[in-house]
């Protein structure tokens, strides 16, 4: 199986299947098993498939979206699209009528360019299928007569079963050229669920109030042109807004002006390129997800931002995004994943104090990236992370002072590093870690009478929770990590590992072609984990 991996600009598309098996059986299982994944299936894909007599042709399980195109609808007899349900069919240049979809329910019918647009208002009047929502990609003329007039119909429902647009894509800068056709349609309001615009052209667009508008109900992405937003209505359950490469219009060429790329979800808030986008968040961010990956200066003016969860699922940093610190209000942070990567010195010695006056608590893991591990300069004395991982792949010139660093101590479960022994410098970087960071010791304890891994500390714990004595006290997690080129602050997969841990159901993993004493160590340190 090999599937299309989407880029972040095509982070809307869905992975698409490019091969499946010959037999017809194992296509059967496999197409149902990814159903439920919602992957995209193009009919060519099916070109190594035999068709096998006096067998009935592969049905489509819903879930699975379609892609048909002239080329590949050579395909088409090796499967039966009739009395069933499509979740999605996308037609490039083909008409759709070819196909047998006879008492055939489609939810979404994606016509991606404007001969698919042709071909499917011509037959409107004669389909056997039904059509709970309409998608126009970004090939479709959207000057064009038969897309208005088809715009015209699904909005004011003359003889279409479907009376909702789902998707619309105006990404070739002609959503100006769109409103100024579509004010000739009656409805002043055309209702879409998702709206995704690309208008980089430096136009003011048509006067406001008395032009079509667009009410989106789900999802909008506008990269470009921020005025596209004067002809736009929010739906009251709006759950994304995602806003790429805006940026203010000037007309003088020589002026560099930052751009803000925000993207919002009802759960995610990410913001990147200039953090001058913080102004328009509320105070309060119930998101629990948050990353900030600040390329450009830092926030002139300071916003005042609260994290409402009690316990956030992930907080990343990137670059000068590090200095949304000083907005975020709340004294104690608490959540589950962090992430710093090659963050910028970005403050003073009055706004380093003023943070490390806060309290994190990571509830799970820390990753630290090159000079990302200046972030351990904030956290402060006697911190317990289950996790930590540092990984530094490329010099600095300037540490900011991270070799002075004194009174920071963290302990850790497991200590993660991946530091290049080619850095200038990067013994220094591994001893000073090692100084303010301190793994526990793993011990082997024999409680009832089976041995575990457990650290040192926490014996007394495991003892009153296995002999059933434990009151409200709970064992400290510990959890472990075995990633490729990653290992214990070292530069090779080398562990070391005390005598007494050794057991004499491991002695099998240390000959020969039996696995290795880092196998059998891990396997120790994974047992019963929660």
């Amino acid at each position: 199986l090999i599937t299309e991996e989407c880029k972040r600009e095509d982070r809307w598309k869905n992975q698409t299947i490019k091969n499946i098996p010959r037999k017809r059986k194992e296509a059967t299982l496999l197409l149902s098993f990814l159903a439920a994944k919602e992957f995209q299936f193009d009919l060519e894909a099916a070109s190594g498939m035999h068709k096998e007599e006096n067998k009935s042709h592969l049905k489509i399980p819903y879930g699975v979206s379609l892609f048909v195109t002239e080329e590949n609808s050579c395909y088409l007899e090796l499967f039966d699209f009739t009395n069933t349900e499509i979740k999605k069919l996308t037609v490039s240049s083909f008409d759709i009528t070819k196909m047998n979809l006879k008492n055939t329910a489609i939810e979404e019918l994606f016509l991606l360019d404007e001969a698919a647009v042709e071909f499917f208002y011509s037959s409107v009047g004669r389909l056997e299928f039904y059509v709970e929502k309409l998608s126009f990609g970004g090939r479709v003329n959207p000057q064009s007569e038969k897309f208005l007039k088809l715009i015209e119909r699904v909005q004011g429902g003359k003889n279409v079963a479907s009376r909702k647009i789902k998707t619309v894509f105006l990404n070739r800068n002609n959503f100006f050229d769109f409103l100024k056709e579509a004010s000739e349609i009656p409805q002043k309001e055309i209702h879409v669920e998702d709206l995704l615009v690309s208008q980089n052209r430096k136009c003011s667009g048509p006067e406001a109030g008395k032009n079509t508008r667009i009410v989106v109900s789900k999802k909008i992405s506008i990269k470009g042109n921020p005025r596209v937003l004067r002809f736009i209505e929010f739906g009251p359950e709006i759950s994304h807004f995602d806003i790429d490469e805006i940026q203010r219009q000037c007309r003088s060429q020589g002026i560099n002006i930052p751009r803000i790329n925000i993207q919002l979800t009802k759960n995610k808030i990410s913001m990147g390129e200039s953090l001058h986008g913080l102004q328009f968040l509320k105070k309060n961010i119930t998101a629990t997800e948050v990353s900030f990956f600040a390329s450009k200066g830092r926030e002139q003016k300071r916003t005042e931002l609260t994290l409402v969860a009690e316990e956030m699922e992930g907080i990343c940093f990137r670059n000068k995004g590090l200095s949304v610190l000083l907005s975020i209000t709340n004294k104690k942070i608490k959540v589950r994943h962090m992430e710093v990567m090659n963050t910028m010195s970005c403050f003073f010695d009055q706004e380093k104090e003023e943070i490390k006056g806060k309290e994190f608590v990571i509830k799970e893991r820390l990753y630290m990236k090159n000079t990302g591990i200046f972030f351990m300069m904030f956290l402060g004395r006697a911190v317990f992370i289950p996790v930590i991982e540092v990984e530094v792949d490329c010099f600095t010139e300037d540490w900011g002072g991270f070799g002075k660093s004194s009174g920071i101590y963290v302990e850790t479960n497991a200590l993660l590093g991946n530091i290049s022994p080619e850095i200038k410098g990067a013994g220094e970087i591994k001893q000073k870690i090692g100084e303010m960071i301190t793994q526990k010791n793993p011990v082997v304890s024999a409680v009832l009478g089976y041995p575990k891994l457990v650290f040192e500390e926490d014996i007394g714990n495991e003892e009153q929770r296995e002999t059933g004595e434990e009151k409200k006290q709970s064992v400290a997690e510990y959890q472990g990590f075995v990633e490729e080129n990653c290992n214990l602050l070292g530069g090779s997969q080398v562990i070391y590992m005390p005598g007494d841990l050794l057991l004499p159901g491991d002695v099998f993993w240390l000959q020969d072609g039996g696995g290795s004493l880092y196998d059998a160590w891990w396997n120790r340190f994974l047992e019963r984990r929660d």
